[in-house]
């Protein structure tokens, strides 16, 4: 009989039992020693049950004997062949990891956890067996990354001065059955991230009636897209924060003023928002406020009139 890896069968001992006598039910049977070391063999009357276990090699050859008697006297025994053939279930599909690890930090990536899922014997855990990419030549330098004992759970080390940006590692996994022809591959990002650098040389775009215009030269982003920045007003004297405004663009981001005139003068900071969370804010130099500037005069070059008294 062939099985698979994990497979059971269960088999009619009568039909496979040659008897002259029309009462098959006074037919008794047992399963001698020695037992088959990679099988599991239950016997439940005349029926009996063989599963091949998950791990038994394939092309591996055992044998189980049986024993049988009727009322009266006891047979001969018998022999059945368990041959394991490749298992025909479908491979095991890891899907691709990404974890985001920030400059200065360490963290923990699991590889296997979103891959039982689909796993083919899923009463028997999957196996990283190997790992490429862990060498220093194939990290960014700043990197380092360790396996645990099992290589499933991976611990990426990020120095602060490491340069932003992403590392693939490949693992392979074995299922149950340890056939090394069902052993397949997945990956893992390392995506090394940090907050966005500051932005630079903020300035006053446009003055208005209780309104600021303000612009900036985005930082770089650090391999963490920019979501947004904060443009803060605050008092010059006390540095209480006067307001804060949310802004996607990086020219002409309106803030509102508390009131026009040195005597509402205001710092005005910017700070950039990724993932990761806020850069460090950039404060324009000194104070400034908005104003009312009058429009020109209608028709600059007449003259003015004369009046004569008289």
């Amino acid at each position: 009989m062939d099985f698979e890896p994990g497979q059971a069968k269960e088999l009619d001992l009568v039909k496979l039992t040659n008897y002259p006598y029309p009462d098959v039910n006074e037919l008794a049977y047992t399963v001698l020693d020695p037992k088959p070391a990679d099988f599991r063999v239950t016997l439940n009357g005349q029926r009996l049950t063989v599963k091949a276990d998950d791990d038994v090699p394939t092309g591996k050859s055992e044998t189980v004997s049986i024993g049988v008697r009727d009322a009266v006297n006891d047979g001969q025994s018998g022999l059945i062949t368990l041959q394991v053939v490749p298992s025909t279930r479908p491979l095991a599909q890891p899907v691709p990891d990404r974890a985001v690890a920030r400059r200065g930090s360490t963290t923990t990536v699991d590889v296997l956890a979103n891959d039982e899922a689909n796993n083919p014997f899923p009463e028997t855990p999957l196996r990283v067996v190997d790992i490429r990419g862990l060498d220093g030549a194939s990290l960014p330098a700043g990197v380092t990354i360790t396996p645990n004992s099992t290589r499933s759970r991976l611990a990426v080390n990020v120095d602060a001065s490491a340069e932003p940006g992403d590392a693939t590692l490949q693992y392979e996994v074995a299922d149950a059955t340890g056939d090394p022809s069902r052993e397949v591959w997945g990956t893992v990002t390392i995506s090394v991230q940090d907050v966005p650098d500051p932005v630079s040389d903020v300035r006053v775009t446009e003055f208005g009636d209780r309104l600021l215009k303000i612009g900036w030269t985005p930082g770089v982003f650090n391999n963490s897209p920019i979501t947004g920045y904060v443009v803060t007003l605050s008092d010059p004297s006390t540095g209480a924060v006067d307001s804060t405004t949310n802004c996607t663009t990086t020219v002409g981001c309106a803030v509102t003023t508390p009131g026009n005139g040195p005597a509402n003068a205001v710092t005005i900071s910017v700070v950039a928002v990724n993932a990761i969370g806020p850069s460090t804010a950039k404060t324009m130099a000194g104070s400034i406020w908005s104003d009312i500037i009058p429009p020109p005069p209608d028709n600059p070059g007449a003259k003015p009139s004369t009046a004569a008294c008289g």
